[in-house]
């Protein structure tokens, strides 16, 4: 275990300010930016890199075997899908379905109502 400082990468934020997609915002833009600072920590001893939250993780979902200095940059969306293809398999077979007791119950519906009427406002 080597103790190393975070990222600082932040997708589609430039000089301080958000940009949009048509900005000069690619996938391989930020797959590239995100290289240059990964690089070092990678130079330190890191061995996977989790990008973390949606964002990254769409722009770089074209890349195929998406390595750093030879650190393999793990998708969260591939495995996501196969833990929800799981739970449906795992239903299937067994008849289970997800917890609802303490940390795992459900919001209320009105909760959910807002959060789907403006999730970004949450």
């Amino acid at each position: 275990m080597v103790d190393l400082p975070a990222c600082r990468y932040q997708p589609h934020v430039r000089a301080g300010r958000i940009c949009r997609f048509g900005d000069g915002i690619t996938g391989q833009t930020e797959g590239l930016l995100f290289e240059e600072q990964e690089k070092p920590l990678v130079a330190q001893g890191i061995d996977v890199l989790i990008p973390g939250g949606g964002i990254s993780m769409l722009l770089f979902s074209n890349f195929y075997n998406h390595t750093i200095d030879p650190a393999p940059v793990i998708n969260g969306i591939p495995i996501a899908v196969k833990m929800t293809e799981m739970t449906v398999s795992l239903k299937q077979h067994t008849g289970q379905n997800v917890s609802r007791t303490g940390d795992y119950a459900k919001a209320p519906d009105h909760v959910i109502d807002e959060f789907l009427s403006n999730p970004m406002g949450l």
